[in-house]
């Protein structure tokens, strides 16, 4: 019998029939999560990052500056001690959130919230 499978050929063909639908059925839930605005593009989030780290960045180092201005008429210490401990203080936060540990962290908050909602 010549084209024709054998009783096995039918099962397979019958799985990869629901391969194939199951396939497809995630790709229309994907678009339709996509047009309900349920994901972003990586890369668009990336530059909008970088964007907001570097304006935090510039922000934290000029704190010293303006705070030491605001607080010098406040206190017995010279402006130039204010800024000297306000900018190690910046410093040292804005390393710490730049760490790979930090990253880490966060990496498994994120993947600890991916699991919950499996889960639910």
């Amino acid at each position: 019998m010549a084209g024709r499978g054998g009783i096995g050929d039918g099962a397979a063909l019958s799985e990869r029939r629901a391969r194939l639908a199951d396939a497809q059925a995630e790709k229309v839930e994907m678009a339709n999560s996509i047009q309900r605005g349920e994901f972003v593009s990586v890369k668009a989030m990336r530059t909008m990052l970088e964007s907001a780290f570097i304006n935090i960045r510039e922000t934290a180092l000029s704190a010293a500056g303006r705070v030491s201005d605001a607080v010098s008429v406040h206190t017995i210490e010279d402006r130039a001690a204010v800024f000297k401990i306000i900018d190690y203080e910046m410093r040292e936060t804005l390393t710490a959130l730049s760490t790979v540990d930090t990253y880490a962290a966060a990496r498994a908050v994120i993947d600890n919230d991916d699991d919950d909602e499996e889960e639910a």
